[in-house]
């Protein structure tokens, strides 16, 4: 039996970024990703990476976003030295556009506190806004926050994975069947082998509530499916555009992402025609130039929404040698360079950072 410093089960974004961010320290780690489980929330993902709302978020949740966001760019840039491969991360390439005067009130409003705020953030008017989308545009006007960015989703997915291997990670394909709590440590099984490790991080997004229930501690999760779907657009240029709860995100290879719904209690991975219908009705009324363009794949993830309004990245105080990262809802990917660093400080005692008080496990 083969023994690991680090076992991490779950493969998305959470759990590879810390994977990754243990590999990069030294640590053996081996990753455990069900990758036939068709409802992760990664698979659905646009590489949106936005701060709420509003980008102005001073909820504790939306403050830890805000740091995230900041790490990106060093962080994305060691990722990408390190794999050999652009993961096409765009700072300053999200739109969020005023369709009527209401909008375009709102969203100047919060320009100005941005403005008091110090905060790196753009008025676009029409015009300007219509030659960055290079299409024409009824919209009254936008707002742009530096910080905020796009990335490749799958791109940045497999780029993690490859460094990690890189650093003699193991990664497993397969479901886990069962956890031990065993003297020094875990031992993990799955149908072709058992693996023991010191520490035990479980990060698989509302999955990470069954075992918790196994394991027997609380957490406050619940599941949140989200629905996206794909168009084929060679115009597409390099901007995301955010009109209310809709996105449309522009890809590198010539597609669209738009989405998502919120389903909320919803646990099954099921694309549903007549929800499908409405998502496709609610982005065409927003984004009327994908009209004509053909509808290439739909997907459908499944979210840990957090009934404590916020993730949990901590030890798991009934738990020897167990960390949990969960409740990212829909920021799993923004969220991903803090998460990797406060589970890195958890892991090796370091100085305690905002976003380990921030995300603490939440008292019973």
């Amino acid at each position: 039996m083969r023994s690991w410093d680090i076992a991490v089960v779950g493969g998305g974004i959470v759990g590879s970024a810390i994977a990754y961010e243990l590999c990069v320290a030294g640590l053996g780690v081996a990753v455990f990703d069900d990758s036939r489980w068709p409802g992760k929330a990664s698979v659905a993902a646009s590489g949106l990476l936005i701060a709420g709302q509003d980008g102005l978020e001073t909820t504790r949740s939306g403050r830890a976003i805000g740091e995230s966001l900041r790490l990106y760019p060093d962080w994305v840039a060691r990722i990408e030295r390190a794999a050999g491969v652009a993961v096409h991360y765009v700072p300053g390439s999200v739109l969020r556009v005023a369709a009527n005067e209401a909008e375009e009130a709102r969203l100047r409003a919060v320009w100005k506190e941005a403005q008091v705020a110090h905060a790196e953030c753009d008025w676009i008017g029409p015009e300007e806004l219509a030659q960055i989308l290079e299409r024409p545009s009824t919209f009254r006007g936008a707002i742009r926050f530096l910080s905020e960015a796009t990335v490749a989703a799958e791109r940045l997915l497999r780029a993690l994975r490859q460094v990690c291997m890189a650093n003699r990670a193991m990664w497993e394909d397969s479901a886990v069947r069962e956890i031990r709590h065993v003297r020094g440590g875990w031992e993990l099984v799955t149908s072709t082998m058992t693996v023991r490790a010191a520490e035990l991080v479980l990060a698989c997004g509302y999955r990470t509530v069954q075992w918790a229930d196994r394991l027997g501690f609380p957490l406050l999760l619940h599941p949140v499916r989200g629905m996206a779907y794909r168009v084929l657009d060679p115009r597409a240029g390099s901007a995301a555009v955010v009109a209310g709860a809709m996105h449309a995100v522009s890809q590198a290879e010539g597609f669209v992402i738009v989405g998502s719904t919120v389903e909320r209690g919803q646990g099954t991975p099921r694309i549903s025609a007549s929800t499908f219908a409405r998502l496709r009705t609610r982005s065409l009324a927003a984004f009327p130039w994908l009209q004509h363009e053909p509808v290439v794949e739909v997907r459908c993830g499944i979210r840990p929404g957090s009934r404590v309004g916020r993730p949990v990245v901590a030890r798991v105080p009934q738990g020897s040698g167990l960390i949990v990262a969960c409740g990212h809802y829909r920021s799993g990917f923004a969220l991903a360079p803090l998460t990797a660093r406060v589970v890195r400080e958890i892991v090796f005692g370091t100085s305690r950072s905002d976003g380990a008080r921030w995300f603490a496990f939440p008292a019973s």
